[in-house]
Formats: structure tokens, sequence, C-alpha cells
């Protein structure tokens, strides 16, 4: 079923189109911001910037451009990637570029508005995220949405001369689906 532009659309955020010119912005900040302090996923072990922008393009990733709505500007990028089309599965990535939309309306508006589009649009049964046990907003954001904590990677990156863990999480369409979660 096609449900069209609407399930791009949350309360605070869009979910737009990947363009060169994103691209290139995106690039800019992954080299010169510490994007592990902002990246809601922080990479387990960076990438080299090609590699992330590639990313964005390979067959089984579905990627967007994350826009406020009020203003309609460019604060991040998220994407299903690697989807397993033959399983209805994938795992969401977020990075998010301005600090004004990391906090827990916005991140939860984000999750939100993603899993629309992946259950849907893409017609996904499961989503799972990984993220550091350092980022209480996003992890709150990702609970308040229906994410159920699956594990628990115990001193999994090392970061700042300190290893910490990576909490997995994921959402299920049965439960969101039970939850009433309609655009």
């Amino acid at each position: 079923m096609i449900n069209g532009d609407r399930i791009r659309y949350g309360d605070k955020v869009y979910l737009d189109a990947i363009r060169a010119d994103l691209i290139d912005s995106v690039k800019h900040l992954y080299m010169t911001e510490p994007l592990n302090r902002l990246y809601s996923v922080a990479p387990r072990y960076p990438e080299p910037v090609p590699a992330f922008i590639e990313a964005f393009k390979a067959e089984n990733n579905v990627a967007f451009a994350v826009r406020l709505r009020e203003d309609d500007q460019f604060v991040g990028v998220c994407s299903l990637h690697n989807i397993a089309w033959h399983a209805r599965s994938t795992q969401l990535k977020v990075g998010i570029f301005e600090e004004r939309s990391l906090k827990i309306d916005f991140l939860t508006d984000i999750a939100k508005t993603i899993l629309q589009y992946a259950y849907l649009e893409a017609n996904l049964n499961r989503v799972e995220v990984s993220t550091t046990e350092d980022q209480h907003i996003w992890l709150d954001a990702l609970k308040r949405t229906g994410f159920h904590e699956e594990g628990h990677l115990r001193q999994d990156v090392f970061r700042d001369g300190h290893y910490i863990g990576t909490v997995v999480l994921s959402s299920l369409r049965r439960e969101w689906d039970a939850k009433g979660n309609m655009p």
C-alpha cells in the first residue's frame, strides 16, 4: 500500500531526499565536527568518509535528509541500513548535526517518522538500532517510540580513553500496530 508523502512527515520533522548538495554538507560535517558526539548511532569503527557517503547509495539502504518542519532546516540524516528484504528487517542509523535538534521531542519524532516509513511504506517487520549507552536522550526517545532493549555489548566502543558499552534495541511491526501508531 502506497501511503504517499504524509508518512514522511512527523510533528516536528520530515524526511526528505538526500541531494548531492546535502551529501557535501554531510561530508563536511563528518570531517570537521566531533561526529561521535552528535551522531546518535556512534560508529563502532570510524568509517572513512567515502564509505560513509557511498552507504547512502547502496541498494539495500534507504536514506533521508532530516529537516525541521518549522523552517526547512537540514539537521541530519537517517537511514534504514542493510535491509534484509527476505526477512523484512533493517538497522536504523541516525546522524543529527544540529545541537538544537538533540532534544527528546525532536529525537522521538525522528524515530516515530522513520518507523512510519519502515512499516507503512517499506513493509518491514523489524527495525533494530544500536547506540552507545551514554546517548541517554536518544535511548529515551527510542523507548518512548516503542523500541525494546534486546541486549548490551559491554565495553564495545573505545572513546576518549574510556570503554563504553553499546545498547541494542528493536521495534516490531505488530507492537507498533498495537500502540495505534498511524500518521
